[in-house]
């Protein structure tokens, strides 16, 4: 025997579904503090859907006019809320967008509603919803805080197809009906409430998944950055060079930096100078070397960086110029004690492969500039020296 299911039906699953949604994805902002009103807004589109589905559901206890023009404005409102929702990861308003659209929707309605009431419940209402999936998909390809995201272009194809599918019933299901008569309606009916299932599903759980990888990716940095001064941390820096001296075939050169006295800056000055020691290298060594230079604090007070080419061949003047802007930038509390750095240089012309040879050689430099006085440049081109200062 098979199994028939009525319109009405379907109906009342697609309603229940789109509850049980809103329901759950309203509940994802204790997860989510900082994207709340996001989550409300895709939760909110979600519950306007079911009380879209609901009108139709009752519209023949409603006003024809009532009943389609209700249901086919709550419809397009309710995915212009989703749409909202992206906007706002990206602090952009797209409210006064949607509200226009929606004013101009309803406008629509009421100018060419009476007497046309289901023509336009079929196909001017699914002209509106495909429009808002269209600004839906836009928002997505030029969000910036969804750029990199895997479930990104899931997301996009989510909103493609559905907008794609009421496209089709503008522009092409007409014909279908020409060609094949009116008992293509209720096939059409039913294909449009499988495809709402599958939306209502797919969507909130692909909007959500991005905010996972959003906290995953956050995660993830936090625990390759150094709280302190904001550069790279070990495990980011080792990372970084295997990951680069894998593909890279230029010069490479390390360079190892160790501030000069610094447990007697802390004992003098207090842990709170030392803090601010540590970060005004970091800046000093970032704006010599520029922000694509791999540089990291490996612990306490040293540091590292990575660099190759042009920039590797000119490691020694770069290293100079830290060396003498942080001995002047960092007189501490207008007292003539200065903070000054030590800097050894690993420098390779050939393809290497092996980031603890250079950090090791890079090591040994540094160790000869402590020898040699501190506040000095060395690098593993020079012999060493065992002079004491």
């Amino acid at each position: 025997m098979a199994l028939h299911v009525d319109l009405q039906t379907l109906y009342y699953l697609v309603i229940g579904l789109l509850c049980l949604v809103a329901g759950m994805t309203f509940r994802e902002r204790a997860a989510f503090p900082r994207r709340a009103r996001a989550i409300e807004a895709w939760a909110g589109g979600s519950a306007i859907l079911a009380i879209s589905c609901i009108t139709i559901a009752c519209r023949e206890f409603l006003p024809v006019r009532l009943g389609s023009a209700t249901s086919s404005v709550m419809s397009a409102g309710a995915y212009l809320l989703i749409a909202h929702g992206v906007a706002l990861l990206d602090g952009r308003s797209f409210r006064r967008a949607m509200i226009a659209g929606l004013v101009a929707f309803a406008a629509g309605w009421a100018v060419w509603g009476p007497g046309n009431e289901l023509l336009l419940w079929r196909y001017y209402g699914s002209l509106g919803v495909a429009l808002a999936n269209v600004a839906l998909v836009w928002l997505l390809v030029t969000s910036e805080a969804l750029r990199g995201q895997r479930s990104r272009s899931l997301c996009i194809a989510i909103a493609a197809i559905h907008a794609g599918f009421y496209l089709a019933r503008v522009f092409v299901v007409p014909f279908v009906e020409l060609a094949y008569g009116p008992q293509t309606l209720e096939i059409t009916a039913v294909a449009t409430l499988f495809e709402g299932c599958l939306y209502a599903v797919a969507m909130p759980m692909t909007l959500l998944s991005l905010l996972r990888e959003e906290i995953h990716g956050q995660l993830l940095t936090a625990t390759r950055t150094d709280f302190l001064t904001g550069l790279g941390n070990r495990l980011y820096f080792f990372e970084e060079c295997r990951r680069l001296l894998k593909t890279e075939a230029r010069p490479v050169a390390l360079l190892a930096f160790d501030l000069d006295h610094f447990k007697s800056i802390n004992d003098r000055h207090g842990h709170a100078a030392g803090d601010e020691v540590l970060k005004l290298f970091a800046s000093v060594a970032r704006e010599a070397l520029g922000p694509e230079v791999t540089l990291a604090r490996l612990g306490g007070e040293e540091f590292a960086a990575l660099l190759f080419g042009e920039r590797a061949r000119a490691a020694r003047a770069s290293a100079q110029t830290i060396c003498d802007r942080f001995q002047v930038a960092s007189l501490l509390d207008g007292s003539p004690a200065r903070a000054t750095v030590s800097i050894g240089i690993a420098l390779c012309e050939k393809r290497t492969r092996d980031a603890d040879c250079l950090l090791g050689e890079a090591d040994r430099a540094l160790y000869r500039a402590k020898s040699l006085g501190r506040n000095r440049v060395e690098d593993n081109a020079k012999p060493a020296v065992a002079t004491a200062a």
